[in-house]
């Protein structure tokens, strides 16, 4: 960024030669120049401070919400098994009560049949007697 600017000739940087004073403007001009060019690179280097925060801000925040997704559907998972655990204990119990309701039936029925038979035995007896 910086030009090279001839110098004049040492025998010309007396006091009152135009070229000493050529030569002091050029250096006053070069300190300005590299004023100028040191706040362009303040400024640059700040935008890319800048820059690399918001990089930085953006990568935690989606890091954040890629936590609170998997805690979410780790949350639905449990949610979900513990729904399958409780309908396979509803259909347990309910494969239960309908072997229990089963097997009373049948009890029925066969205490319902030892009791006609033996109705029937009593019948006969009598009938039996009777003759």
């Amino acid at each position: 960024f910086f030009l090279m600017i001839r110098r004049p000739p040492r025998s010309t940087q007396g006091v009152s030669s135009a070229a000493s004073d050529v030569y002091k403007r050029q250096e006053e001009s070069n300190q300005s120049n590299q004023k100028n060019f040191s706040e362009i690179r303040n400024k640059r280097q700040s935008d890319i401070r800048t820059i690399q925060n918001q990089i930085y801000e953006t990568k935690r925040m989606e890091a954040q919400m890629r936590k609170k997704e998997r805690l979410h559907n780790d949350k639905l998972k449990q949610n979900i098994e513990t729904e399958h655990t409780a309908k396979n204990k509803m259909k347990k119990t309910t494969v239960k009560t309908k072997e229990e309701m089963a097997k009373k039936k049948l009890q029925a029925h066969e205490e319902e049949k030892i009791d006609r038979y033996k109705y029937n035995h009593c019948l006969l007896q009598t009938s039996d007697a009777a003759d």
